[in-house]
């Protein structure tokens, strides 16, 4: 009885959503990795409609469209993870390496999809790290972008 723990919850509280979804407990805003996702994943779309539109108008082979497509993804995952870190209210790289990951995977799961013969589990880590990191970089400098009067709440 000396030693014995109080229980930090009060039975008499009605279960609610805001207490699992605690920002400042999991260090994550879901918000902002939600709208930093649908960015990326709408510029990798656009410029994948646009590659394909430049093919169809050419009517000739593009040798350039997958550096084209590989670089316009990972310009989406920046700008994703930017937008992602600025509007966040915690640590803005988490948001942004959450953006680059999950769009990551998407990326894995459509390449695996359509042709799965030309992958290894090498290439796709590779695929998961690079999309990775560059969303967390973009997390990390939108977090300084942000305005004066926003400061970063305290995260575990």
């Amino acid at each position: 009885m000396l030693f014995r723990k109080k229980n930090k919850l009060n039975n008499n509280t009605r279960f609610s959503l805001s207490k699992i979804y605690d920002k400042s407990r999991f260090g994550s805003d879901f918000k902002a990795l939600w709208w930093g996702f649908i960015l990326a994943l709408t510029i990798w779309f656009v410029a994948a409609g646009a590659g394909l539109l430049w093919i169809t108008v050419q009517g000739t082979e593009s040798y350039g469209l997958a550096v084209y497509l590989y670089l316009s993804g990972l310009l989406g995952v920046f700008l994703g993870g930017m937008m992602a870190g600025r509007k966040s209210e915690t640590k803005g790289w988490r948001q942004g390496l959450g953006v680059g990951i999950i769009l990551g995977l998407c990326g894995t799961f459509m390449n695996l999809e359509l042709i799965p013969q030309l992958y290894s589990l090498r290439s796709l880590v590779h695929h998961l790290l690079v999309w990775g990191l560059w969303g967390f970089t973009g997390g990390y400098i939108g977090a300084y972008l942000k305005p004066k009067g926003i400061k970063y709440k305290k995260s575990y």
